[in-house]
């Protein structure tokens, strides 16, 4: 009897411990899983800059505020473009510059989030153009151009620009072709060439 009660409870045992190996695998995949992120030195301010992603099927990318002790204050050219399954972008306030084409024809892009009372330096040309998923915006404050940096975001229906806004860049929205409500602030006193596609379903 205490020879059986002896291996019943040995099964017990290996039992437990082939689950909390399981646990701990499927935790580990888990971790493995999350897109990694690479970065280099920023060119124009001082800190960090993102300059791509291991994982090139990533569906979401949280961008932090700091690595390394330095603030992370530019995306790198191209730095996400292409990446057909991203879906969901979150940008840091520390975020001064986003270069060219930085997250350009991300086309199952769905939502781009700004960290509250984010002031943009400059968005430069192209940054999330052909993002043809992309359905509503909050844009913060960009300090500088922002020319092409929408076009082409044919699914994009709704457009908010946040107050103080100076004006609205080259080509901004041109090929917009499905925008419904685009919010103007009474800061902006310049409208460039072309910025907003003509479309007889705006508002």
């Amino acid at each position: 009897m205490k020879r059986k009660l002896t291996s019943l409870l040995l099964v017990l045992a290996m039992v437990l411990s082939l689950c909390s190996l399981s646990a701990m695998a499927a935790d580990a995949v888990e971790a493995d899983s999350a897109p990694i992120l690479t970065f280099g030195n920023a060119m124009s301010f001082d800190g960090a800059s993102v300059k791509g992603c291991t994982d090139p099927d990533a569906e979401e990318i949280v961008i932090p505020a700091e690595v390394d002790g330095k603030p992370v204050t530019e995306i790198d050219a191209e730095a996400f473009m292409g990446m057909k399954k991203l879906r969901s972008v979150t940008i840091p306030d520390s975020v001064a510059l986003i270069w060219m084409r930085a997250f350009a024809n991300c086309t199952a892009l769905e939502q781009v989030e700004f960290a509250a009372d984010t002031i943009t330096n400059m968005m430069k040309s192209g940054v999330f153009s052909g993002c043809t998923s992309l359905k509503e915006l909050d844009l913060p404050l960009v300090g500088g151009s922002f020319g092409y940096s929408f076009s082409g975001c044919t699914g994009l229906k709704t457009v908010a620009l946040t107050a103080g806004q100076p004006d609205i860049g080259v080509h901004a929205f041109e090929g917009c072709t499905g925008l419904e409500a685009f919010y103007i602030p009474a800061s902006v006193d310049l409208i460039y060439l072309s910025s907003i596609s003509p479309n007889e379903n705006l508002k």
